[in-house]
């Protein structure tokens, strides 16, 4: 298909498992074409050319001048690599989470997308749902916050562990709600079939007074996504696998509302993430707006996993003796 007088030129770095559904997006969302991808493995990439029609590489430099775009879906420890090229061009940046490595890294690239005044988008997909939940609105005076985030093995995402991997999005949904301050931190975790933990819990308390609980696990019977807010005038339960919110309110009479999103996006189903994600994404590029996930709340969750991570290396010797003397 021909690009329109505005289309924008797109491509994916990274064509696995996520970076599939980044393709059928800029496939279908409007306003941009998928013009490439780009993947080390040669044989996926050429699967993926063929499949929508467009040249594939290798190396993802050969997309130097070529694109307006780039959705990196790429292991963790290259975001950075492949973010810092595109971006020093002037192409835009949509890389999945976690943003880098290192804070170092995301504060590199935080200042270049400035400089290039390029857009830097970190794919915190949930917080596309709550956005339109309008969540933050809901949240009234919390004084407790809960988080459960558990999936089946996939073999997917070992270059990081579970708190990299799946707690990061709760993280983020929890400042995106309190901010960025906390009063103290405490965290264990334990690896079960990887080489680092599949499993992790973290209670964090926030300045303000609340306190929030994390659980995460990649060795989990079944999928559970779920947030559960505890405030004055009652509690907020967020699903984020079926869509859902269901306010119970406290007083003389409970009354539950429950907000039940219907309906889709561009054509695509409403509980598609990541045509919100993508298409939020073509919004700041054209609008010049600062994404609804920047660069720097991709830091933000990054900084306090990191955190987390530290205390469970704490936790890890101080059980191990404990267990010991016992």
């Amino acid at each position: 298909m021909a690009l329109g007088p505005n289309d924008l030129r797109t491509a994916v770095v990274g064509v696995g498992h996520f970076g599939q559904y980044h393709l059928g997006k800029y496939v279908h969302l409007p306003g941009a074409r998928l013009v490439a991808v780009a993947d080390i493995d040669r044989a996926r990439a050429d699967v993926a050319a063929r499949r929508h029609g467009v040249p594939a590489f290798t190396d993802y430099r050969r997309l130097d001048g070529m694109v307006d775009a780039v959705s990196i879906a790429t292991p963790t420890v290259c975001h950075y690599e492949i973010a810092k090229f595109f971006l020093d061009r002037g192409v835009h940046v949509l890389v999945e989470k976690p943003i880098t490595t290192s804070l170092a890294e995301a504060d590199e690239l935080i200042a270049l997308a400035a400089r290039r005044e390029a857009v830097l988008q970190v794919g915190h997909q949930e917080r596309l749902f709550a956005a339109q939940l309008d969540l933050p609105a809901l949240t009234v005076g919390p004084k407790s916050i809960v988080c459960r985030r558990t999936a089946p093995p996939t073999g997917r995402s070992l270059d990081c562990n579970v708190v990299l991997d799946l707690m990061i999005h709760d993280i983020d949904i929890a400042q995106s709600l309190l901010g960025t301050e906390i009063e103290g931190l405490s965290a264990s975790g334990v690896s079960v079939y990887s080489g680092s933990e599949d499993e992790a819990e973290a209670r964090v308390d926030f300045v303000g007074g609340c306190q929030v609980h994390l659980y995460a696990s990649r060795s989990a019977e079944r999928a559970e996504r779920t947030i559960r807010i505890g405030q004055a005038d009652g509690d907020l339960d967020v699903d984020f696998l079926n869509r859902t919110c269901r306010h119970a309110r406290r007083g003389d009479i409970t009354t539950t509302a429950r907000h039940d999103l219907t309906g889709g996006v561009n054509g695509f189903a409403q509980d598609d993430v990541v045509a919100l994600e993508v298409g939020a994404f073509l919004h700041s590029i054209r609008t010049g707006r600062r994404p609804l996930v920047s660069g720097q709340d991709g830091r933000n969750a990054l900084a306090l996993a990191l955190m987390v991570n530290d205390a469970i290396s704490v936790a890890a010797p101080e059980l191990a003796e404990t267990r010991a003397a016992s």
